[in-house]
């Protein structure tokens, strides 16, 4: 076991939780946004040794998480939708920039990684916008919709 991880999970969790209980939108999107950067980080390390991934794109969608709310309601599905073709785009014109250096596996490996830490992350601040989680019923239909 790594007593360093064990610690900082220790250390870590509580913080976190203090942050989303206490903390108002701007130090949650914040907070959230350096998390995913972590995350992110931790990512790209692990697959390192299978591919290259495109590390700025990973971590500039991290980033993105802290400007959640500054988008307003009625555009975010619409916002988050066109977002993803644009990182496709995006990845896709790296490949051709590189001339092919930056293989295909690369993009897939930095799409997964923006879907699994990015996305899923982002629906914690999307979440955190409804009432500051007062309102369980809300919280629970949006958890249910893919049910």
């Amino acid at each position: 076991m790594d007593i360093k991880r064990i610690t900082s999970g220790l250390l870590g969790f509580p913080l976190v939780l203090i942050i989303l209980l206490i903390g108002n939108k701007t130090v949650v999107d914040i907070a959230l946004a350096i998390i995913a950067l972590l995350a992110m980080d931790e990512y790209f390390n692990a697959v390192k040794k299978v591919a290259n991934p495109i590390r700025w794109v990973g971590y500039l969608s991290c980033i993105s998480i802290a400007f959640v709310h500054i988008i307003p309601s009625t555009y975010l599905s619409t916002v988050i939708t066109l977002v993803i073709p644009t990182i496709l785009i995006i990845l896709f014109a790296q490949v051709i920039a590189t001339e092919m250096k930056t293989t295909f596996k690369d993009v897939a490996y930095t799409f997964t990684g923006i879907f699994y830490v990015v996305f899923f992350i982002m629906f914690v601040a999307i979440i955190d916008r409804y009432e500051r989680w007062k309102n369980i019923n809300m919280v629970r239909n949006i958890c249910s919709l893919g049910n």
